[in-house]
């Protein structure tokens, strides 16, 4: 991630019926509370964390600006996050990079 360039990625890792809506209506009106939450969590790489879909939100330098105010410290991995309202993503280009299969059988994750 570079705050210079034309647009910057980052990642949001959610579960499949979130990553729906989503993708459909954008993060202000996806069905949860992200002010429970203190905001949406993004990263600067894809996140390890629970989640079904891993999602890539492309910002223009203008969002950019804005979400590098919500920088939090790295988590254990180094990863840089942020946690931002929801607001603040309604330029972001989204779309769907990973889909974690799951054995229907014995619940694994591959």
């Amino acid at each position: 991630m570079t705050l210079r360039s034309e647009t910057t990625a980052f990642f949001h890792r959610t579960d499949a019926k979130t990553a729906e809506t989503i993708l459909l209506r954008g993060f202000a009106h996806a069905a949860q509370d992200w002010h429970r939450f203190g905001g949406v969590w993004l990263f600067d790489v894809e996140p390890i964390a629970n989640g079904d879909v891993v999602l890539r939100i492309a910002l223009p330098p203008t969002a950019v600006r804005s979400v590098s105010a919500y920088e939090r410290p790295p988590d254990r991995s180094g990863a840089r996050r942020f946690l931002v309202p929801p607001e603040l993503l309604t330029e972001a280009y989204i779309a769907v990079v990973d889909r974690l299969k799951r054995r229907v059988d014995s619940g694994e994750q591959h």
